[in-house]
């Protein structure tokens, strides 16, 4: 369960010390209490994040077959783990195999890469996001 917090200062009060040699002295204590976010203040607050989800990890190099990565922005993961998508356009800065792609996202939040290879080259194409938090992404080429 993912939990966020952030310390409150609820001010601070001033006590009285007696030293163990009977001096006195005073004192000004501190009140920071440890509070937990809302699932809203995670939405509110927190940086968004990406999610990229591919419709398969293998892409054979022709030219010709593709696997598309569908990019969406979301929250930090809220109380319950589950993340909650942020429905606004945005430009976003994507890393496919090192080479960075802007990709627009539409007014829900979402958008697509269409990847394809011509040869093997490497034989893993890593995409990650550059410009948010988010996951990678691992596709194994093959002849």
């Amino acid at each position: 369960m993912a939990k966020y917090f952030r310390h409150v200062d609820n001010g601070s009060k001033e006590t009285t010390i007696v030293l163990p040699s009977g001096e006195i002295r005073k004192d000004i204590v501190r009140n920071i209490r440890q509070s937990a976010y809302t699932d809203a203040e995670i939405m509110a607050e927190l940086p968004a994040r990406l999610r990229l989800t591919a419709d398969k990890l293998r892409l054979t190099a022709d030219g010709i077959d593709e696997v598309v990565v569908t990019v969406e922005l979301v929250s930090a993961p809220l109380t319950d783990d589950s993340q909650a998508s942020f429905k606004r356009a945005e430009m976003v800065a994507m890393l496919v195999d090192g080479v960075e792609t802007i990709l627009q996202l539409d007014a829900m939040g979402r958008g697509t890469l269409e990847i394809s290879a011509a040869d093997v080259g490497d034989e893993v194409l890593v995409i990650v996001s550059e410009s948010h938090a988010g996951n990678t992404i691992e596709i194994e080429v093959h002849e």
